[in-house]
């Protein structure tokens, strides 16, 4: 049975959840802007630099949090909680299996880029890594009613993983890289039906 309902469907199987995801980083941001200047000043001053090795980093850990998801998070969640991972991965692939992998790629780049930015480039300085990592989890936990441990590991694990990445690298971009990839690598895998079913 679905936590929430609207109008007798799921609002995970509606845009009811993505519009609650908006509002809640609204509201991280709002909170975000009232802490000062400097933060800003250093953001965007400060975050942006890129060195070649940012890359191979980002995508070295991408395939770590993409080998913890499938080798890890799947078996054990399936086996401790019936199935729970392989029917988010259903909700997910539900959700996006319309999608061209076009539109799949620029979305992830997209996403990643906002939330690495608000979750690990402002949040860190402000309230520290696992501050950070807890508003991260939030909005990730609307995703689907049954897979709520699941999504929370995940999301725990891939926060606490990029909180530490950037806290070594001090760049956002190997953050993009690496919350883009794994999505994007995620997303194929699913889409290609090697995850489950």
């Amino acid at each position: 049975m679905p936590l929430l309902t609207l109008h007798g469907s799921s609002v995970f199987n509606t845009g009811w959840h993505k519009l609650l995801q908006v509002v809640y980083i609204m509201a991280v941001l709002l909170w975000i802007f009232t802490q000062g200047e400097q933060l800003a000043t250093d953001v965007f001053l400060g975050y942006f630099k890129l060195v070649p090795w940012h890359i191979f980093a980002g995508i070295a850990a991408a395939l770590a949090l993409v080998i913890w998801q499938v080798l890890i998070l799947r078996p054990l969640s399936n086996r401790l909680l019936s199935g729970a991972y392989d029917d988010e991965v259903r909700a997910i692939r539900l959700d996006r299996a319309e999608l061209p992998l076009a539109l799949q790629i620029t979305e992830n780049i997209c996403v990643g880029f906002l939330e690495e930015l608000i979750y690990r480039a402002l949040i860190i300085p402000i309230g520290g890594v696992l501050f950070a990592v807890l508003l991260f989890v939030i909005p990730h936990l609307a995703r689907s009613p049954k897979g709520q441990v699941v999504v929370y590991a995940n999301a725990f694990v891939c926060g606490f993983a990029l909180s530490l990445l950037f806290l070594w690298t001090g760049s956002l971009w190997v953050l993009v890289v690496a919350h883009a990839l794994h999505n994007i690598i995620i997303e194929i895998l699913v889409k290609k039906c090697m995850l489950s079913f």
